[in-house]
């Protein structure tokens, strides 16, 4: 019987535990552990370098292609046509054998590839041609005048850029030629060359790029095709030969021609500015008093929707509403943005905060709109309501409302940190459907997210490019990249706001694809600027890499705080790749401008790669 009882005993005994092993094996587990999330952190680090060294390839390894229209000095519509006031002597060369009599045709074609490369659909051969013979474009021996004048272009009232004649260069000099031709194309700027062949001493042609071979891509009006410098379209017969080049400035003259089409009016929008004056909003607060920093925010934005509604057109309404104890309606919706500014002006703090009202009175002035308007609240409060609705009646009523009758409800949060309710406001904004939460801790950075939500309104958000917390210095003459966005096909308009902290004036800028610089002379823009943004809207984008840059108007000594913000509409898949600042002794500086969009890109994307790295893998 004992040892039966012995036996039951050493079976209910429990094993003896290594506990030393076992420790060995968990810890043997953990680093198994911690190496496996480094596997997988390492992956997307690896992929990363990968879409890195792809992108760059894709955006360095295309030719440079100005898309500059291919036209023929012998297209039938116009070959026949007598050129300038030469007897026997036409645009084209009906006459094979006599080529030489079309010499300032080429002259002309290649003009007006270049007027439609700046202005699509504004011009052709032969309108050009009677314009230049009206306005004295031609010189030579009277009465046959047949050379295209081109010193004078800039006086006979052509909408163009103006021209800079290059005259011919010794052969040590022709690299100048180069020199130049280089820039103009980096700058997406179209040259035109004056050549020599075998066939003719003097012939003209349209440079429009350089492929990654090196060689400059031409339209030629003589051969009707599109080749390169270095290969005369004419078999058997030599390259062409530099003689000299027409260069083009970005101003323009008066216009015999009917003017690019205004860009169409934006939908009707109305925004209701929600505006909490309760007691906390007179708190000093980052160097200035909260309502007045709030103020100055509300009337930046008016500014910016009154610029759109003076450029663009359409039915764009302002409202105003504040909020203590209770809420009133200060401002019914109304398109008289200078009343909207004084009733901004007069707000001060009072006392409590009943948010709930706000909203509610919000909502009922937009029972007057019609639903196709696209409707907006701006919320700005600290959160902290305190009369009239609680938060879930809040919550579950006017949000609900909101949502409903698909009226976005922007909650913008300013403040310190720990004097907002964050959660209650995002739940606001997010709760309305198609809302938002921001929060901004200085005025500048709540004027940065008024125009965000502008942008956000209207389109899709595809960029943002911020020093916000850095004074950057921007050197007069020396712009500087923000960085880079790629943009898809199929968008009807791009829209580019930058805007500034300090006293002064910022410049705007923008590089397309191919490299051309975006000014008031770019076909279908429109640029407006006053004392803190600049606004540029383009219709039509071309898609690919597009740099955003800004360059300083005046000087500003002590730097200052920038915010730069695209957008798209329609919005689609767009990928913005920001670009660093860097610290020199006390200063801030940007990268410089002008450096190649593949190595913009580089930089950019190795950049976000070295961020995953440090977070998940280091």
């Amino acid at each position: 019987m004992e040892d039966w009882v012995k036996l039951l005993n050493r079976t209910k005994r429990k094993p003896e535990v290594d506990t030393k092993k076992a420790h060995t094996e968990r810890s043997n587990r953990s680093i198994e552990g911690v190496a496996s999330k480094q596997r997988f952190f390492a992956k997307v680090f690896g992929v990363c370098l990968v879409l890195a060294v792809c992108l760059t390839v894709q955006v360095a390894a295309r030719d440079i292609l100005l898309k500059v229209p291919l036209l023929s000095q012998n297209d039938p519509q116009w070959r026949n046509e007598q050129l300038g006031t030469c007897r026997g002597t036409y645009l084209g060369y009906p006459n094979p054998a006599n080529k030489a009599n079309a010499a300032a045709g080429c002259a002309v074609t290649s003009l007006a590839m270049v007027y439609n490369y700046y202005h699509p659909g504004y011009t052709d051969p032969g309108k050009l041609n009677v314009a230049l013979r009206i306005k004295g474009g031609y010189t030579g021996t009277y009465p046959d005048l047949c050379l295209l004048y081109w010193s004078k272009l800039n006086s006979i009232g052509v909408n163009a850029p103006n021209v800079r004649y290059q005259d011919y260069l010794p052969s040590e000099r022709k690299n100048d030629f180069f020199v130049n031709i280089d820039r103009e194309l980096a700058n997406g700027d179209p040259v035109i060359a004056c050549v020599r062949c075998s066939v003719t001493d003097m012939h003209f042609v349209a440079i429009v790029g350089k492929d990654r071979l090196g060689n400059y891509i031409i339209n030629d009006p003589w051969g009707d095709v599109r080749c390169t410098l270095d290969k005369s379209p004419f078999r058997g017969h030599p390259p062409y030969e530099l003689k000299s080049l027409i260069l083009f400035d970005r101003t323009t003259t008066s216009q015999p021609y009917p003017s690019p089409s205004p860009l169409p009016p934006l939908p009707p929008t109305a925004t209701v500015l929600v505006m909490d004056v309760s007691g906390s909003m007179g708190w000093r607060w980052k160097g200035g008093v909260k309502i007045e920093s709030a103020k100055k925010a509300a009337l930046e934005f008016i500014e910016q929707v009154t610029h759109e509604a003076q450029t663009r057109g359409g039915q764009h309404k302002i409202g105003v509403v504040s909020f203590s104890d209770s809420a009133r309606l200060l401002l019914p919706l109304t398109s008289d943005y200078e009343r909207a500014k004084q009733v901004i002006i007069s707000l001060s703090a009072t006392n409590w905060t009943n948010v709930g009202a706000g909203l509610v009175t919000a909502l009922e002035e937009f029972k007057k709109t019609p639903a196709t308007t696209q409707r907006f609240i701006i919320l700005l409060s600290d959160g902290k309501t305190n009369r009239g609705l609680s938060r879930d009646q809040i919550l579950n009523g006017p949000v609900v409302d909101a949502r409903r009758k698909k009226i976005c409800i922007h909650a913008v949060a300013f403040g310190d940190p720990g004097d907002v309710d964050a959660d209650f406001l995002r739940k606001i904004g997010i709760g309305s459907g198609c809302g938002s939460y921001s929060h901004a801790e200085t005025a500048f950075e709540l004027f940065s997210t008024y125009l965000k939500l502008r942008h956000k309104s209207l389109g899709k958000v595809v960029g943002e490019y911020s020093s916000i917390g850095k004074r950057v210095t921007i050197l007069p003459g020396v712009p500087i990249s923000l960085g880079t966005v790629l943009i898809g096909s199929g968008k009807r308009e791009l829209h580019y706001t930058l805007a500034w902290s300090e006293q002064g004036r910022l410049q705007i800028r923008l590089k397309d694809p191919s490299g051309r610089l975006v000014s008031t002379s770019y076909p279908r823009v429109q640029i407006y600027t006053t004392d803190q943004f600049a606004h540029l809207t383009l219709l039509s984008p071309k898609s690919g890499a597009w740099t955003v840059e800004a360059a300083a108007g005046t000087s500003m000594p002590n730097g200052t705080e920038y915010y730069a913000v695209l957008s798209t509409r329609p919005g689609g898949i767009a990928i913005p790749l920001p670009l660093p600042v860097f610290t020199v002794g006390d200063r801030t500086f940007g990268l410089p401008s002008g450096l190649p969009t593949w190595l913009l890109v580089t930089i950019s994307v190795t950049l976000i790669a070295l961020v995953l790295y440090k977070e998940f893998i280091k």
